[in-house]
């Protein structure tokens, strides 16, 4: 009768592209084992925080072992459909979310890429393009075009002052 050990044989599986993280734990597994990673570690995980190829060799005698691995950190999409904004009711605006060929989730439920607004609100999208995700959210006001009335044309004569009032305080004027 004899007694067999059998040792796991390390296997991080593919390749791996991490989003808009700074870290990742590679772990061997094999606890107990001894191991030695290209870095230089003898721990049994390791922490890596930028795009590597990382190697270990798993050490449990009578067996070695070694495994491969490329960790990829890729930033999140960076999605951007403007600053908040203000217009005026009637008028249309149109957000974008980029990144033709990816996938599209507004907060409206819409999938498209661009989606056109006009009520007041607040609108998000999400991105997606297979690998990474990115996301943004603006506010969308729409206001009542101010309705100005100076009053009945007047004829004045020489010397005359007519005071003009366009109402509305706090808003911007332009005068002829």
């Amino acid at each position: 009768r004899r007694n067999v050990t059998v040792t796991e044989v390390p296997f991080f599986g593919n390749d791996t592209s991490i989003c808009g993280a700074t870290s990742y734990t590679v772990d061997a597994g094999n606890t107990g084992a001894s191991f030695l990673w290209s870095t230089g570690a003898t721990s049994q995980t390791i922490q890596i925080n930028s795009t590597q190829t990382v190697w270990v060799q798993v050490s449990n005698p009578p067996c070695i072992s070694r495994d491969t691995i490329t960790v990829i950190f890729v930033p999140n999409l960076p999605v951007n459909l403007g600053n908040d904004t203000t217009l005026c009711v009637g008028d249309t605006v149109v957000l974008d979310a980029g990144y033709p060929g990816g996938t599209y989730l507004w907060s409206t439920n819409e999938t498209t890429q661009t989606i056109n607004v006009i009520s007041s609100g607040t609108y998000s999208v999400t991105v997606d393009d297979g690998t990474c995700i990115g996301w943004d959210t603006v506010n969308v006001n729409f206001v009542s075009i101010p309705q100005v009335n100076l009053g009945p044309d007047t004829s004045l004569c020489n010397g005359q002052v007519l005071a003009l009032d366009a109402g509305f305080a706090g808003y911007q004027y332009l005068w002829s």
